[in-house]
């Protein structure tokens, strides 16, 4: 038994040949033999470079670890934004890539990401080091609050919903534009910019000549254009008209609420000043 294992030692494992016998064959077949120092120092450059990789994608040099907006007038929107793009990070590149990497984060594909989710006209990211990631982001002003059905949307000045909110505790502050259209998608245009610039002229107007009566809602019905209606917080509606100038039929609303109506407006049913002249029903 000890004599079979030294003779196995001396010979190849697979092919039980001697080495110089193997050696003979390879000259005879014009093969060049393998020198074992050669492939030993381009296996150690391989691992090498794969040590290298592997320290430079989970390296904490490289790691994205805080990501800086360029801040838009909306905090809601800022917000939204900034959560599409730390759930972007999270998502592996190819399956096994981490993108929470300033080397392997892709600009294309949180792009894609967050469209999916939301519009934004323009969205760039640059890489800061170390370990910032930077967004800069074209501002779609947010003027107004869009319901449609019984969703809530956020609107721009081009009449586009960018995002859905969840209620209207979110953006208080904004008015509320209501809509005859039931479903609509994020990144579509619900209304003209000529409405979206008439109703902000109407609404800065309306504070201005500090009407009586606060602006619960506008009431957006495609069908009665370009008749438009505004819902008063005191239960009043106003007629206005998109087509007739914005400064004369705010200051005519204002006129007929003083001189008639200043301390007795809950007779009011609607006041219609589309035409030059207030029209008005009482209850």
């Amino acid at each position: 038994m000890a004599r079979r294992r030294i003779i196995n030692k001396r010979f190849a494992k697979k092919t039980y040949r001697l080495p110089v016998t193997s050696f003979e064959l390879a000259r005879s077949y014009n093969v060049s033999q393998a020198n074992p120092k050669t492939v030993w120092f381009k296996r150690a450059i391989l691992l090498s470079l794969l040590i290298i990789i592997a320290l430079l994608l989970y390296s904490p040099l490289f790691k994205i670890r805080n990501v800086i907006l360029s801040a838009t007038s909306s905090r809601l929107i800022n917000n939204r934004i900034e959560q599409l793009v730390w759930e972007c990070i999270a998502q592996p590149k190819f399956y096994i890539l981490p993108q929470n990497n300033l080397l392997v984060f892709s600009h294309k594909a949180c792009q894609e990401y967050i469209a999916q989710k939301m519009y934004v006209s323009e969205i760039n990211f640059f890489r800061s080091w170390p370990g910032v990631l930077r967004v800069q982001v074209k501002e779609n002003p947010v003027i107004a609050v869009w319901q449609a059905g019984s969703g809530l949307y956020l609107l721009d000045k081009r009449g586009v919903v960018i995002d859905s909110i969840a209620d209207r505790t979110q953006e208080p502050d904004l008015p509320l534009f209501k809509s005859s259209i039931e479903v609509v998608n994020v990144g579509s245009q619900v209304t003209s910019k000529q409405i979206i610039d008439f109703l902000e002229k109407f609404l800065f107007d309306w504070e201005q000549l500090k009407i009586p009566g606060g602006i619960e809602y506008v009431d957006i019905k495609e069908a009665d254009w370009p008749t438009l209606y505004i819902k008063t917080s005191e239960g009043w509606l106003v007629y206005i008209s998109s087509v007739t100038d914005v400064y004369e039929q705010a200051n005519l609303l204002k006129q007929i609420i003083e001189q008639k109506y200043k301390d007795d407006r809950n007779k009011i049913d609607y006041i219609d000043v589309r035409f030059g002249k207030a029209y008005i029903k009482l209850k």
